[in-house]
């Protein structure tokens, strides 16, 4: 684990490599791949969020990647790996064993689909928060063009409020010291994607206001946020 986690520079969303028959994940690319993000100079790495079609892997495949992207950085850069999803066990669950797979923090995506409410998405946080360990860091990932959800400000303010009612060591988990961030990006250039191979020489992806001329629509509360974009927004 590289710590602390800085979230500062490029944190780059790495694609899942699968082998051609698409049915398991091509180990050798994904070391590939994570060597050259490193080699090409990013902050960090984040595997396992939705350009990395979390919502296509199972369990044990998310396990796999999360642990082989963590041994193969050894420590050079931080990895931030992408748990989130609609259930909040599931995200739970994913989040306390990517920490055991010696991630530095996990991402959460606002749960798609069930069109939570703001006080759904904040007991969301909140839970996921008291489940992973004291020293997890948490990046919210919001997104309402694929979730149809958006955490708004108000609900920023009432988990910062919910702060002084946990304990200490919860506190931990969502204070300035392990902080929160909302990574938002609403990229007009989408589209769905397939299982695919990595590229031979994967280049560190740029942010994606440079690409699309989107730009946040929600600055993000932590100064210096990645700017880990990929070509379509996902993770």
């Amino acid at each position: 684990m590289a710590n602390p986690m800085r979230l500062t520079g490029t944190f780059t969303a790495i694609v899942t490599p699968f082998t051609p028959d698409g049915e398991s994940v091509d180990a050798g690319a994904l070391d590939t791949l994570v060597e050259d993000q490193i080699q090409g100079g990013v902050s960090g790495l984040v595997p396992c969020g939705t350009t990395g079609e979390s919502p296509t892997l199972t369990d044990e495949e998310q396990a796999f990647v999360i642990k082989r992207v963590v041994a193969k950085a050894k420590g050079r850069v931080p990895v931030l790996a992408g748990t989130g999803s609609f259930s909040t066990k599931k995200t739970k669950l994913a989040s306390k064993a990517a920490m055991e797979a010696g991630a530095d923090g996990v991402m959460i995506v606002m749960p798609y689909y069930n069109k939570p409410s703001q006080d759904g998405m904040r007991e969301h946080v909140i839970s996921v928060a008291k489940a992973v360990g004291e020293d997890c860091p948490i990046v919210l990932y919001n997104i309402p063009g694929r979730t149809a959800v958006e955490i708004a400000p108000e609900t920023l303010a009432k988990l910062e409020s919910a702060r002084a009612e946990l304990t200490r060591a919860e506190l931990d988990k969502i204070s300035a010291t392990r902080p929160i961030l909302v990574w938002h990006r609403s990229c007009p250039n989408a589209s769905s994607r397939r299982r695919r191979r990595a590229p031979s020489s994967p280049r560190p992806r740029s942010c994606c206001s440079d690409r699309c001329g989107s730009t946040p629509s929600t600055p993000p509360i932590c100064p210096g946020s990645p700017a880990g974009c990929s070509p379509r927004p996902g993770s």
